[in-house]
């Protein structure tokens, strides 16, 4: 499956697969322990792991701290401050 780059609900995080065909798209070799980076909003994807082993990925990234998150599984979730500093909320955690 492929991520979605245009608008729709959290729900639908895949886009079509007819709409977008793997063998069209330019390769991005990685060995293993390699890094890949690239733009939220490129569309990415990967062939169905059918090895025995798991496929581990990390996510991380970046953002203005005044560029808030409403919805989604880590809107509550504590952020880790990079550069400059973090204004006190009443009630927030330290």
């Amino acid at each position: 499956m492929l991520h979605r780059i245009w608008m729709g609900t959290p729900c639908e995080p895949y886009l079509p697969n007819d709409a977008w065909n793997l063998e069209d798209t330019v390769p991005v070799p990685a060995r293993r322990g390699d890094m890949v980076i690239f733009h939220y909003d490129a569309v990415h994807g990967s062939r169905i792991n059918q090895t025995d082993h798991v496929r581990r990925i990390v996510r991380i990234g970046y953002r203005d701290p005044a560029n808030q998150q409403f919805a989604g599984q880590s809107k509550d979730r504590p952020r880790l401050m990079v550069c400059g500093r973090r204004p006190r909320i009443e009630g927030q955690a330290a």
